[in-house]
């Protein structure tokens, strides 16, 4: 069990992580979707420490290196776990309300951002960006967006936490 702990810790994560996104996805508060994606990422620091922690805790002595090692295990596991949520949800329902966003928005926000001066393009090129921008809509782009965001900011909390938490022999 205790090799394992990275992997739980893991995998519980990306449970309660996939829950909440579901949660504001299908309860109607899509609005809020980049904001529980933003704070589930940031929620991966706690899981990270309490693996270094109990693997200190277990071992008496550890080192920087393995103090990285253990955080990035759950990061790895995490990042696994979240990219088969992402495939399932995306292509369950987030693909289609993501084109159906961009056909019945974007024209609108387009039209907007070409009145206040900030796009350079002509209201003729609106339909052609658009279909360009479904067209872009992959489940490869919702899997490289969670493995960066997992990988970068796991990275980074792994090794904070080993500063954090590393004891000297």
């Amino acid at each position: 069990m205790q090799k394992n702990t990275p992997f739980f810790l893991g995998l519980i994560y990306s449970v309660l992580f996939a829950a909440t996104v579901c949660i504001v996805f299908y309860g109607g508060h899509i609005q809020y979707l980049t904001y529980a994606y933003l704070i589930g990422t940031l929620c991966m620091f706690p899981f990270i420490y309490m693996a270094v922690l109990m693997k200190r805790n277990r071992d008496g002595v550890l080192a920087g290196r393995d103090a990285v090692k253990e955080g990035l295990r759950v990061v790895l596991a995490a990042t696994i776990f979240m990219v088969l949520f992402q495939v399932i949800f995306f292509r369950m329902d987030f693909r289609e309300y993501k084109v159906n966003f961009m056909q019945t928005q974007g024209p609108q926000i387009l039209k907007e951002q070409i009145g206040k001066g900030t796009a350079k393009i002509k209201e003729s090129d609106i339909p052609r960006i658009i279909s360009e921008d479904v067209q872009e809509v992959t489940v490869f782009k919702e899997i490289t967006s969670v493995v960066f965001k997992n990988l970068l900011f796991g990275s980074f909390s792994a090794f904070i936490t080993a500063l954090l938490l590393k004891k000297k022999i």
